[in-house]
């Protein structure tokens, strides 16, 4: 799996990736979970960026899978 972006940092590494509506809820719980794991391994943060519309559906499924990632509206 590649996140859409990562950045660096001189301590960590970050992850971002788009949140959006999907029906495969399983495969989007999978990624972020990877990402947000790999954030915290490597010192960073994980990022979702969810466009208008979106941020209900990824706020529930961070909640319910309790997932660490910030939002950020786009």
């Amino acid at each position: 799996l590649i996140p859409h972006f990562t950045g660096e940092k001189s301590n960590g590494k970050d992850y971002i990736d788009i949140g959006v509506k999907t029906d495969n809820q399983r495969q989007k719980v999978t990624r972020w979970r990877l990402f947000s794991t790999l954030a915290s391994m490597k010192n960073g943060k994980f990022f979702l960026l969810v466009p208008k519309g979106h941020k209900a559906f990824v706020a529930r499924i961070l909640k319910q899978h309790e997932i660490k990632a910030e939002l950020i509206n786009i």
